[in-house]
């Protein structure tokens, strides 16, 4: 995932880089492996390396699920602080993420075009048929700041 937003000379630009991680959901420290079965957390870092604005409400990423991989429709973190299936961070003032509106899926065989053709209604627990899970936070990720998405799925 990367995006460049290019300004006229002189004007503020931002400059966009995303990476995607995963790391084992392993909340007691049993030492877990990466095997089926096991869960992971993804997280998508979006960091705005350029002193200008990316435009507000325009940030829109579509990630791609692994065939192999089941996203987790619950509590990301099994009743610790979080309460969605999503965790959101970000370094930006004024930069939010409602789970609710602002987060989406596919599971459609190919990529969506937008956010709005993110429409599937994933089950409860873990669900396969993601294909996509789509993120357009609300507001400005402002120059030299950062955000993040964090989602948990299961190794199939």
């Amino acid at each position: 995932i990367y995006n460049t937003q290019c300004e006229p000379s002189g004007t503020p630009s931002a400059t966009l880089s995303a990476e995607k991680t995963v790391a084992i959901y392993d909340p007691q420290t049993l030492g877990l492996y990466a095997i089926p079965g096991t869960d992971v957390i993804y997280t998508i870092t979006v960091e705005n390396t350029g002193t200008g604005d990316v435009d507000s409400g325009s940030l829109i990423l579509i990630d791609s699920m692994p065939p192999e991989i089941s996203y987790y429709n619950g509590d990301i973190d099994d009743g610790g602080p979080e309460t969605n299936p999503v965790s959101f961070a970000t370094t930006s003032a004024g930069l939010t993420l409602d789970f609710n509106t602002d987060v989406g899926f596919s599971d459609a065989v190919t990529k969506p075009t937008d956010f709005a053709n993110c429409t599937y209604t994933p089950a409860a627990g873990y669900d396969p048929d993601v294909t996509y899970i789509c993120f357009n936070p609300k507001g400005v990720l402002s120059g030299q700041s950062t955000m993040s998405v964090s989602f948990r799925s299961r190794i199939e």
